[in-house]
Parts: structure tokens; C-alpha cells; sequence
């Protein structure tokens, strides 16, 4: 398919020529002049009136040079071949990898990274596609001892970018990090991970204080990483102690019996009378008729009565010091802050509460 003819012609009367050219309404167009020449282009359909009007002038020297795909072709060769070659160069590096490269300073991951590169075959010319890319991700961060990957890919090398674990002990891959205890945070140490809370702020059982992502700047995404860390905070620990009176000490037996009580409007006609009424087990409801009467069936187990003689004074001593030993168990190596010892009275008993401010581990390991 052609294109367009490329008229050569001197540089003399060319005015007079395009006076002529408009008056046939001939349209040309690219002209441009030099010292001696001066060239225009037109249509193909205007070739044969054009030539008609420079035969019958006194140009001589016309030069007609029809420009087509070949012409083209064949006048810019071989700048379209270094085009060509530039843009396979250029594009080939994109999407085809040559070499492949493990950043990582584990020797033993690293041997580990090369069986799991064996399967992606990418020791020769292969294309990775971003999903690739993700899923190679994936299957390193299932090596054991594995903390952080990324994989990126730059001028057809591809990149693993590969930690390892900062505490030694870590085996199992953790999702994220939550709280055992709530409390407020006083210490963060994040290994790897992205910590979600700050020191000072106020946690709940159950709340993520490490997720196991990373942000990466290159890929603008969130990548999976293995959370590890440790959270320290400030935890309230509340132990109870009973501590008996002179007077009556229960011991249940499985002997049980049956009392039931009448009522009408909520008035009491009828007691329930068991000798076994100090160890209550299940009590039911129902109304009989119309009428508001409602009987109460309850059941008793059966106790055993002892009596003994105590010091109070004595025993909240050594409550308190039964007391103390539970709440070190209970702070496991924590910096224990502060205790309150409280005391509630209740008939035939008396029961201390040891409420103590802890410094402890939160972090579920």
C-alpha cells in the first residue's frame, strides 16, 4: 500500500507554481526549501497533474520519489533494526529471568532456599510471574527458622531477600501475637512482625499486639512474615483465700433429699424444711392453675457437721503468706509492683483477696 509522492524541483518560480497548484486546487504539503531546491509531498491521486504541470514549465530536473512501506523499509533499515534490537533488550529483562540470587546470611537456609528452587527451575531462562513470585514467598517462609522473604525481581535477576529467626527457640509460625493478659504495655521487643499497640496503651485478653506482616515499599504490599516478639505490661492479679471461724465446716456427701415450698403472690405458705438445707444443689419453679400458687422444689445434698476451734489472727497471717506463694507462681519471673490485701466478712467465714500490680510477660509465645 502506498503512501504519499516526494516532489525535487528548483528553487526557481516556485511562487508562480503554487499560484497554479491553488487554482487547480491541487494540495501539497512538507515543503521545504534549500539553497538551490525545494521539496514538497501530495497525495497519490494528485500525481498526474502535478507531473503535467511541471512538464509543461520550464523545470528542469524534477525528481519523483513515490514513499511507500518498502521505501520506508529500505531507507530506514537499519534504524528500525536497532529499534528492535534495543526493545528485546529492554523487554526480555522484564519478564524472563537469568540468574537467580539468595540474600541471606544462614548458610544451612540457604541450602535449604536451593532445594526449594529446584522446583521453579530457575537456574536457566524462565519467566515469573507475579503469582510465582508469591508463592515462592510462601513456600520459604515454611523452612523452619524462616522470619522474613521477599522476592523481587530487577534487569532479569531475580532477588530473595531471607532471615532468619532472631530467637532460636521460635519453631512454630505465628500468624500474629496476642495477649494472655490484659494490662498496660511498659515494654515492646518486636523481632519480626509489625507491632500494633504502643507503649502506654490499655489491652484486652485476646488482642493482636504483633501481626505477622511487613510492609515492603518496592512491591507496595503487605507481605507474610513469622511474628515473634515478646510484650511486657503492667497486670492486675486478684487470689482469693477463705479463712473459717469457730463454727461449722461442710463436707458434702452424695446422700441427697427433696423440700418444696408453696407460695401464693409471692407469699411464702409453706417452708421447704431439709435437714440438709446448708448445701442447696437445684432449685425449680412452677404455677399450679389459674391461680397465682407456685411451688418451689429444691434438693439438698447431705453434709457432714464438724466444729473446730481457730485463731483468726493466726490464720490470716498464714493465709497471707499462702496467698503471697501463689501470686509468685503466678507472675512467672514477673517484677511484682504493688499488693493490696482485702478483707471481706461473711457469716462463719472470712475471705482475704490479694490484688497485685505485676510487671509480666503478655505475649503468648
Amino acid at each position: 500500500m502506498k503512501f504519499f509522492v516526494e516532489y525535487s524541483i528548483e528553487k526557481l518560480n516556485f511562487t508562480k507554481l503554487l499560484n497554479t497548484f491553488n487554482r487547480e486546487e491541487i494540495k501539497i504539503f512538507s515543503i521545504k526549501y534549500t539553497e538551490n531546491t525545494v521539496t514538497f509531498c501530495s497525495k497519490l491521486s494528485e500525481k498526474n497533474n502535478i507531473l503535467a504541470i511541471l512538464n509543461k514549465s520550464v523545470y528542469n530536473n524534477i525528481g519523483v520519489t513515490t514513499i511507500s512501506p518498502k521505501t520506508i523499509w529500505e531507507k530506514n533499515m537499519f534504524s528500525f533494526i536497532g529499534i528492535l534490537i534495543f526493545l528485546v533488550i529492554a523487554y526480555l529483562p522484564m519478564v524472563m529471568v537469568f540468574d537467580c540470587r539468595i540474600l541471606c546470611t544462614d548458610q544451612e537456609l540457604t541450602k535449604e532456599i536451593q532445594v526449594v528452587l529446584e522446583d521453579y527451575q530457575l537456574d536457566s531462562w524462565n519467566t515469573v510471574s507475579k503469582e510465582q513470585e508469591n508463592l515462592l514467598e510462601k513456600d520459604i517462609m515454611k523452612i523452619e527458622g524462616v522470619s522474613f522473604c521477599e522476592v523481587s525481581k530487577k534487569g532479569g535477576k531475580l532477588y530473595l531477600e531471607v532471615k532468619g529467626s532472631l530467637s532460636p527457640n521460635v519453631k512454630e509460625q505465628k500468624d500474629c501475637i496476642i495477649a494472655t493478659k490484659s494490662g498496660i504495655i511498659t515494654n515492646m521487643l518486636v523481632l519480626s512482625g509489625t507491632p500494633l499497640v504502643a507503649i502506654g496503651d490499655y489491652v484486652e485478653v485476646g488482642d493482636v499486639l504483633i501481626d505477622g506482616v511487613v510492609y515492603s515499599k518496592e512491591k507496595d504490599k503487605f507481605i507474610k512474615v513469622n511474628a515473634e516478639g515478646s510484650v511486657l505490661a503492667e497486670s492486675t492479679l486478684e487470689i482469693k483465700e477463705n479463712i473459717y471461724e469457730n463454727g461449722i465446716v461442710f463436707s458434702k456427701t452424695n446422700e441427697t433429699a427433696i423440700g418444696r415450698e408453696v407460695s401464693f403472690f409471692n407469699k411464702v405458705l409453706k417452708n421447704a424444711k431439709s435437714p440438709f438445707e446448708h448445701s442447696l444443689q437445684e432449685k425449680s419453679t412452677i404455677t399450679v392453675g389459674v391461680l397465682p400458687f407456685t411451688i418451689t422444689t429444691i434438693k439438698y445434698t447431705k453434709c457432714d457437721y464438724s466444729f473446730y476451734e481457730s485463731n483468726f489472727q493466726v490464720e490470716e497471717e498464714i493465709c497471707r503468706e499462702k496467698l503471697m506463694m501463689q501470686e509468685i507462681a503466678l507472675a512467672s519471673g514477673g517484677k511484682i509492683i504493688s499488693r493490696e490485701f482485702v478483707l471481706e466478712e461473711f457469716v462463719g467465714y472470712k475471705t482475704i483477696t490479694l490484688k497485685s500490680l505485676v510487671e509480666m510477660k503478655i505475649s503468648d509465645d
